[in-house]
């Protein structure tokens, strides 16, 4: 059966390296030993989610309503400066057919656990099966002003057999 996936890219490779300055002092404690930060996600399960839900949750509200200002709003100030809205509304229109509201009731499957990077980020990915179709998401958070800011979101839709 044929497949057919729609990826989306909302930010620049740029983005996903840039972290801010205060990202150290903001995240969350890491393990100190390099053998236990390669076997624990940098957020318990619950924060991730929270993080995941919220953010795509955003992405559904803007692909309804046409207004990618909240969805920009919520990331760093450089995914703001290189996703303005009007960005952010050609490259999510593909997207306007689905309805991804159902993240907000199933459980995601990680495809990469939480993990911090070298410059402070933390990366996520993974699935939701929903209604026939899968959601995949890439989502990357950098701590600006005390909490984790969207830092790029690539989310795609891939049709189920």
């Amino acid at each position: 059966m044929r497949r057919t996936t729609i990826a989306i890219v909302t930010a620049l490779a740029a983005t996903l390296i840039a972290g801010p300055a205060n990202a150290q002092a903001a995240r969350p404690s890491a393990p100190t030993a390099p053998a236990q930060a390669a076997a624990q996600p940098a957020l318990p399960f619950p924060q991730a989610l929270i993080l995941i839900r919220a953010s795509l949750t955003a992405l559904e509200q803007a692909n309804e309503t046409g207004i990618y200002a909240t969805l920009g709003a919520l990331g760093t100030q450089r995914f703001q400066a290189d996703n303005p809205p009007q960005k952010l509304a050609m490259t999510f229109a593909p997207l306007r057919d689905y309805n991804i509201s159902s993240v907000l009731v199933l459980e995601p499957k990680f495809t990469q656990l939480p993990q911090l990077r070298p410059d402070s980020s933390m990366a996520m990915a993974g699935f939701f099966v929903s209604d026939g179709y899968r959601i995949n998401f890439q989502l990357a958070y950098a701590a600006e002003k005390g909490r984790w800011r969207l830092a790029a979101i690539n989310v795609g839709i891939q049709s189920q057999p």
